[in-house]
């Protein structure tokens, strides 16, 4: 009997070559937009493969920082990162539209989903990006930010985990400079993803565990271990369970 179902997602359309691989077992999928990976092409290639596994597409939008992945945090002009994010999601759409596939989520990507989760001003300017493009699209983000509590005046919000990534007190994820900030063994992955499903917990690194909650839950499509954690995740889900909505 079925007593939990859950969204499983992956960031995709980044040039890692697994996401053929990895769409037959993910549920949603966000999509790099041109900001710090991806172009029309490769915007048009994943929807369409998407599609062809029934999986909800996003958008993935970041800072425009293609050299360093969107990773790293950017002091731009307020109107010219909105004018960015705006252009991105532009093109993600005109993509979908080719596609006949509606968008399902907007999810920002590295650096400005951090800075977005902590930072109301950041929060306010990507609110504001997204507005006149409709109310129809749920936020991903994370459980307890400030993205999560701005956004929801306007939009559905679907509170975002990370199965391969450690957890700080406050809920931040450890900086990949850590040692200790990947998950890359299955084991690992799985005693986090059951903690956050069925106890509504998440362990961090100092050894507690932090109250969280999520309805989806992600795993890192350009990590090298992304296709053995998503794989071990599906083999045991069945038996705990949790089922993929």
């Amino acid at each position: 009997m079925i007593q939990y179902r859950i969204d499983l997602n992956c960031d995709l359309g980044e040039g890692a070559g697994n996401d053929a691989e990895l769409m037959p077992l993910i549920s949603s999928c966000s999509i790099a937009c041109g900001g710090h990976a991806g172009d029309e092409a490769t915007m048009r290639s994943t929807i369409q493969l998407a599609k062809q596994h029934g999986v909800k597409v996003g958008a993935h939008p970041s800072f425009p920082d293609r050299v360093n992945f969107g990773r790293e945090m950017m002091n731009l002009p307020e109107h010219e990162l909105a004018a960015s994010i705006s252009e991105q999601l532009e093109r993600f759409l005109n993509a979908c539209r080719q596609n006949e596939l509606e968008m399902n989520h907007v999810k920002l990507h590295g650096a400005l989903y951090n800075c977005a989760a902590k930072d109301a001003a950041m929060a306010d300017l990507v609110v504001d990006v997204l507005k006149p493009f409709g109310t129809h699209f749920s936020i991903y983000a994370p459980f307890g930010s400030v993205l999560a509590e701005k956004g929801s005046a306007f939009y559905a919000i679907v509170h975002e985990a990370f199965v391969d990534r450690r957890y700080n007190a406050d809920l931040s994820l450890v900086s990949r400079t850590h040692d200790r900030a990947i998950i890359s063994t299955v084991d690992e992955a799985w005693t986090q993803f059951l903690a956050m499903v069925k106890d509504g917990k998440v362990p961090v690194l100092n050894g507690d565990f932090a109250e969280i909650q999520a309805q989806t839950f992600c795993v890192h499509g350009d990590s090298e271990h992304a296709l053995s954690l998503l794989r071990g995740l599906r083999a045991r889900m069945k038996e705990h369970a949790i089922s993929i909505e």
